[in-house]
């Protein structure tokens, strides 16, 4: 999702997958500022939540069809 928003694929150079998710979640929230990469807070949040590390951290599909939806 992050790659559509942003057009880049981000962080490929970090082959250890908790590195990538820790690097991602402190540095790359698209910038606000940005009309092209601007998430809101609640997108973002998703975004961070199906990265979760533990399975029932995640979202399911139903929970994601919900919030595109509302």
């Amino acid at each position: 999702m992050l790659e559509c928003i942003t057009e880049e694929t981000p962080l490929f150079d970090l082959s250890n997958f908790e590195a990538w998710i820790a690097e991602v979640r402190c540095q790359l929230q698209p910038d606000a500022l940005d009309p092209k990469t601007c998430v809101s807070g609640p997108l973002w949040e998703l975004i961070l939540s199906c990265w979760s590390t533990k399975y029932d951290g995640r979202p399911t599909m139903e929970q994601i069809h919900y919030f595109f939806s509302e």
